[in-house]
């Protein structure tokens, strides 16, 4: 179940056991799949790093098209994967970790008619439907709720928005695909290089705090409350055995306690959301439930 329902994703890393040697430690493949977003390529760098620290790994990554995932391997996967209507479903993987956590971005095209988040805030309130709000299909529940949330802040039915629904196997498009009247909400690392490179402008970031070392504005200083974002757990099949299920969740745990883990976390723009399983009770499920059940989050996929 688990191979199978991750050769439908794009956007994975596995981390799977190798060889063993007395003289160098327990060998580790990080592999990345093809397709593979930022956020999950640049955790899965930073994992490999903080697991070699110690000595008593060898860590490689390698990156790979269309492979089956292993059973005995741990899959990073994101909120968009699990939660949008392209991902897999909760009970196809047993979560061993929330990981880490990234604050979504509006952005728009250089030439957009907004220069400021109250601009598009503005022409809701006047006509929603003169705002293009472009949409992965791929995007999390969270992410799209986020933007139906925004709509009913300035008083507008969701309902009501235009989208422009792509299909991408990231929760972000190209910018190529902005007019002077789209809007668009993504995962930071998915858009930074666009923004960077000054292909897409940001107009906001959600989240109480601004990101080190980026001059975008949180919706909260501009008068908006909005806190969505995405997230990334690390996973393994149901099928997998107690005792290598404990042993891949004890170096997660030890990896993530490190001053280095959380110096990645910084450098990559994420946040530790780290919460084991046996303290993440339903929150997978229970997110993810509550938007697809609402017609606001539903709305953007239809």
């Amino acid at each position: 179940m688990l191979n199978a329902a991750c050769s439908a994703i794009a956007a994975s890393v596995i981390l799977a056991f190798g060889s063993t040697s007395a003289a160098l430690g327990e060998e580790f493949s990080l592999v990345v799949l093809d397709g593979s977003p930022p956020s999950v390529s640049k955790l899965a760098t930073g994992l490999r790093n903080v697991i070699a620290e110690d000595g008593e790994h060898q860590v490689v990554i390698m990156e790979e098209g269309g492979q089956a995932v292993p059973t005995g391997g741990i899959v990073l996967v994101t909120s968009d994967q699990l939660e949008g209507p392209t991902g897999i479903k909760p009970d196809q993987l047993d979560i061993l970790a929330l990981l880490a956590g990234e604050y979504h971005v509006m952005v728009v095209s250089p030439e957009s008619r907004y220069s400021v988040l109250s601009d598009v805030t503005s022409q809701l309130k006047k006509d929603p439907s003169t705002v293009k709000w472009v949409v992965a299909k791929s995007a999390s529940a969270s992410l799209r709720q986020g933007i139906a949330d925004i709509a009913e802040a300035r008083g507008v039915d969701p309902l009501a928005l235009t989208m422009d629904v792509v299909s991408s196997p990231e929760a972000t498009v190209d910018a190529s695909s902005f007019s002077s009247t789209s809007v668009a909400m993504a995962p930071l690392s998915s858009v930074i290089e666009n923004v960077e490179n000054h292909t897409l402008r940001a107009l906001g970031i959600t989240g109480a705090v601004r990101q080190k070392d980026l001059e975008i504005p949180t919706f909260n200083e501009q008068g908006l409350r909005a806190d969505s974002k995405s997230w990334i757990a690390a996973a393994v099949s149901p099928q997998m055995d107690a005792e290598m299920r404990q042993r891949l969740a004890d170096i997660i745990g030890d990896a993530v306690a490190t001053d280095l883990w959380r110096e990645q976390l910084e450098k990559d723009g994420m946040h530790d959301l780290y919460t084991p399983s046996e303290r993440l009770g339903s929150f997978v499920e229970s997110e993810g439930a509550a938007t697809r059940k609402d017609s606001r989050a539903g709305m953007l996929i239809e």
